[in-house]
């Protein structure tokens, strides 16, 4: 099952990074293959059981230390 998801993966990102690449979108193909490859990791993650965090937990440990500032200090005044 694994092997589908990865021959899946790469199938459709060849057939989007073809299409940036005749329209010379270079950042857009950096982006998309970051994006992809995470994407990719979760997915063999979510069949194979690996212990990965939720995509939820990790947006809110990079955004929590800004949540607690921006509506601590509103707290305050």
């Amino acid at each position: 099952m694994v092997l589908f998801v990865i021959i899946g993966f790469i199938s459709v990102s060849a057939l989007q990074i073809i299409h940036f690449y005749k329209k010379k979108q270079y950042g857009e193909i950096a982006v998309y293959s970051v994006l992809m490859a995470s994407a990719l990791v979760y997915a063999i993650s979510g069949l194979t059981d690996w212990d990965f965090p939720a995509p939820t937990k990790i947006a809110e440990m990079i955004f929590e230390p800004f949540s607690d500032y921006i509506f601590g200090a509103r707290l305050k005044k």
